[in-house]
């Protein structure tokens, strides 16, 4: 085998579908599954008799079976559509469709009783291939509700996966139900189309849950825990099988799901920000503060303690674009993905000029302090201190246009936007960079919800 053409062949199939041609396609595919389904409709409702509100309420069903089946595609994690979207904006559309999907399927039996003027479809006396239908409208409503309200229900989070996952089984209801009782069904080129959706929808689901998850996540051990601040720690992580060899290929900026195997303790996968650069050898690191009931226990995390990770996620990253500067905004441990790039623009002797704007509570909380004041002359770092205690010498308040105008006004009207945060503080820097005429197509960060 020509291991050159191989990895020739790799890099053009990465850069590919990391370009907007890819989106392009992907987002015709979309469109074609959604128009197939109203073909289906239409060619349908054409040769049957029945009320307008009947005909509607099928309708809505091929739809809201079509948009699900490719749910299970989208929440499958897959490299081509997070390498042309980002796995951010594919996870904001999954939610939203969820959405759009149970509101399809719940209006199916509403509007098909109401075009026959009979409430019999939500009578316990219907025959068992009608139940199935009902099943799969319930579990698609169930967990879209969980998905959206998963932190006011304090859902277990293993146990909220374990349920999303079970939206698989919605799909193979409502597609055994739409066989068996749908007249549409009986033409073949319908019944193919049906079964290629479902096909596609379970192979995805089998390829994420027992193909990627066992055997194609990375092996990882814990070399060191270092301590950032009171309440943020940074984990040095090297692989098991092969130490000391050249990391996997990742863009500065890019994350990771990564799951610590703690002693005695059940483990969870969770996204984390891979810190440190690409430039690295040998290992990466996740700096992780101490903020929910995972991260919680964080800091008793021990050097062998073993990881698996799957990697690499995410778009947010320089090496997306082509700026001529750069301005980095950053609050409190959003600064992970930004300390990434800006290592690697260091570690490659990059000149452009680079403003960081860099907020938190209090001067104890600031994380890479120390590294971030070795920066070469062509960083400008600016500390912004919303509580800041006597003595602090630096701003105070919050990331605001006036900070903004005043500390990045020499590099505001080319610069490329890099900007990490709590949900608040990003959407207020948005406003505000806006506000300052910046272009809203040079402003970036990744958002997982709506």
């Amino acid at each position: 085998m020509d291991i050159g053409k191989e990895q020739n062949s790799r890099w053009f199939c990465r850069s590919f579908f990391e370009s907007r041609a890819a989106a392009v396609i992907l987002r015709a595919v979309y469109a074609f599954v959604i128009l197939m389904a109203l073909t289906i409709g239409a060619v349908t409702v054409r040769q049957a008799d029945d009320p307008l509100l009947t005909k509607a309420g099928f309708i809505a069903a091929l739809i809201g079976f079509s948009i699900v089946a490719v749910q299970v595609m989208l929440g499958s994690r897959l490299k081509l559509l997070d390498r042309a979207f980002g796995l951010d904006k594919v996870v904001i559309f999954h939610r939203k469709m969820g959405v759009v999907a149970a509101v399809l399927l719940l209006s199916h039996p509403i509007l098909m009783s109401a075009g026959n003027r009979s409430l019999s479809l939500f009578s316990f006396n219907m025959p068992w291939q009608v139940n199935l239908g009902k099943g799969a409208i319930l579990l698609v409503i169930a967990g879209v509700l969980l998905a959206l309200y998963y932190s006011k229900f304090r859902l277990d989070y293993n146990a909220w996966r374990l349920i999303h996952k079970a939206m698989i089984a919605a799909v193979i209801l409502a597609f055994t139900h739409s066989l068996l009782i749908g007249d549409a069904f009986e033409i073949g080129w319908v019944k193919v189309w049906w079964w290629v959706l479902v096909v596609f929808a379970c192979a995805a689901f089998i390829w994420q849950n027992f193909v990627v998850i066992p055997f194609g996540r990375k092996k990882y051990i814990v070399k060191a825990v270092t301590k950032e601040t009171h309440d943020t720690f940074s984990l040095r992580l090297e692989p098991v099988s092969n130490p000391g060899a050249p990391i996997f290929d990742y863009k500065p900026g890019q994350f990771m799901f990564l799951e610590l195997q703690h002693r005695g303790r059940m483990s969870e996968e969770h996204p984390f920000t891979i810190s440190s650069s690409p430039t690295s050898q040998g290992h990466i690191t996740a700096t992780i503060k101490k903020s929910g009931n995972y991260t919680n226990l964080i800091d008793q995390t021990q050097v062998s303690d073993d990881a698996m990770l799957a990697a690499p996620f995410g778009r947010f990253s320089w090496a997306f674009d082509n700026p001529s500067s750069f301005l980095f905004i950053a609050g409190g441990v959003g600064i992970t993905p930004i300390r990434s790039m800006i290592t690697a623009l260091c570690d490659i002797g990059d000149k452009r000029p680079a403003v960081l704007l860099y907020g938190n509570k209090t001067e104890g909380d600031i994380i890479y302090r120390g590294e971030f004041e070795k920066l070469p002359a062509n960083f400008k770092i600016v500390h912004i201190l919303s509580k800041a205690q006597e003595g602090w010498k630096g701003l105070a308040g919050h990331i605001d246009a006036e900070i903004i105008k005043r500390e990045a006004d020499s590099i505001l009207k080319d610069a490329d936007v890099y900007l990490c945060g709590p949900p608040v503080m990003m959407q207020q820097v948005v406003t505000a960079l806006l506000s300052l005429g910046v272009d809203k197509r040079k402003i970036h960060y990744e958002r997982f919800t709506i």
